[in-house]
């Protein structure tokens, strides 16, 4: 129906558009999520149960995957703003929809479990953090920019420190007391 109106970028259909179509993927979702019952109460419910834990787990991995971006830009910044913006054009829209899908998958997998979300989030981002550190130091070590490090870009590392010092010692503390180290 929308591509029988005149549409142009900036105009109104484009704005209708874009503040519709997640509310028509919505529905197109919640269809077979429901099992095509769409008169049971408890399956609506379970979906609106569902809707508001993905919500809440796409917002926290969205954010930590926010600080990911930021602090690989900033690493990356000095070697080449184009570089930064490269990774940042590549990687948000790849992990945006990826966020969609793994908030989907732990909603299903903690259905019936009360757990703490941290640890969730601690096994997500470690190996993120520790993939953009490889990365970043084989630029550096590529470009030649090692030696090159000032005041600024220091401040850069110590901030990316103290987030994978805490992933560490987060991810330590939240296993349970039964698993050995090796």
């Amino acid at each position: 129906m929308v591509n029988l109106y005149p549409y142009r970028a900036g105009s109104a259909t484009e704005i209708l558009v874009g503040l519709h179509l997640p509310v028509v993927l919505w529905f197109a979702v919640a269809y077979p999520y429901m099992g095509g019952t769409l008169r049971s109460h408890e399956r609506r419910m379970d979906f609106v149960r569902f809707t508001g834990e993905w919500a809440i787990y796409y917002v926290l991995i969205a954010l930590g995957g926010g600080v990911l971006l930021g602090l690989t830009a900033l690493i990356l910044e000095p070697i080449g703003p184009d570089r930064a913006e490269r990774v940042v054009e590549w990687v948000l829209p790849s992990g945006a929809a990826g966020a969609v899908i793994v908030a989907g998958w732990l909603v299903e997998s903690k259905q019936r479990v009360v757990e703490n979300m941290a640890p969730v989030l601690t096994m997500i981002f470690t190996p993120l953090f520790a993939v953009m550190l490889t990365v970043a130091a084989a630029t550096y070590a590529v470009t030649g920019f090692a030696g090159a490090f000032d005041r600024e870009l220091l401040g850069v590392f110590d901030a990316l420190m103290v987030v994978v010092l805490g992933l560490v010692l987060y991810a330590m503390s939240a296993r349970e007391p039964s698993h050995r180290l090796g």
